[in-house]
Parts: structure tokens; C-alpha cells; sequence
């Protein structure tokens, strides 16, 4: 019975390490672009920034006052999975995707906050 009781722990120490070690083969590093503005926030805007490389990466973000106040943004990466997140004075993130490379993540967006950051994860 001892013999099986340390048997058992063995193994399961054994499972343990190779589930923590699977998933740390997993685990993926983003880059992360930011963007922050001190752009006017009495009229909608839009831009476009480019990342990584001529325009492997793009990062289009704004401010809208169609239906209430809101930042937004989404992302586009030519080759890597990539995300899109905003965050508001609030300390709180709203985040899209991943989309795969070559596709944009859909439009993320939040109410408005006194510094608004965009970002793109890639």
C-alpha cells in the first residue's frame, strides 16, 4: 500500500510538471503599440497608424459622437495574430480579438475617459 501511495504521488507530480510545461511552451509574448493624444474630443475623429515593419501593422483608433461619447479602435497585422484594446481614464480595458495574420480584429470601443489609450497587441 505504501509502495502504491508514493507510486500515485510520483505520478501525479509527474502530470503536474507536464501540464505546467505545456502551457508554458504555449504562453506567446505580444509587442505592444500605444497610443495616447491630447487631440480635441468636441468633434469625431479617425487615424491610422502603421507598426512593425512599412505597414505590417495597423492600428486605426478614434474618438466618436455619433451616439454617445466613445473611444474605439481596431488592428491589422499582416502576419501575426493580433488584438485591439482601448482604455479609459477609468483604468478599465475593452479588448478585441485575436484575429488571425491578414485579418482585422472587429471594432472595440468604450465611453469616453480624460486620456484615452489605444493599442494594438501583435
Amino acid at each position: 500500500m505504501l509502495k502504491f501511495k508514493r507510486l500515485s504521488k510520483v505520478i501525479l507530480i509527474t502530470l503536474l510538471m507536464t501540464v505546467t510545461l505545456a502551457v508554458a511552451a504555449n504562453a506567446y509574448t505580444y509587442t505592444v503599440k500605444s497610443i495616447t493624444h491630447n487631440y480635441s474630443y468636441e468633434d469625431s475623429w479617425e487615424l491610422t497608424v502603421f507598426f512593425d515593419g512599412a505597414s505590417n501593422g495597423r492600428l486605426v483608433y478614434g474618438f466618436n459622437t455619433a451616439w454617445f461619447d466613445e473611444d474605439y479602435c481596431k488592428s491589422f497585422h499582416n502576419n501575426n495574430d493580433h488584438y485591439a484594446r482601448v482604455m479609459n481614464n477609468k483604468h478599465s480595458w475593452q479588448t478585441a480579438g485575436p484575429a488571425k495574420g491578414g485579418k482585422w480584429t472587429s471594432q472595440v470601443s468604450m465611453g469616453h475617459g480624460d486620456f484615452p489609450v489605444w493599442e494594438a497587441l501583435y
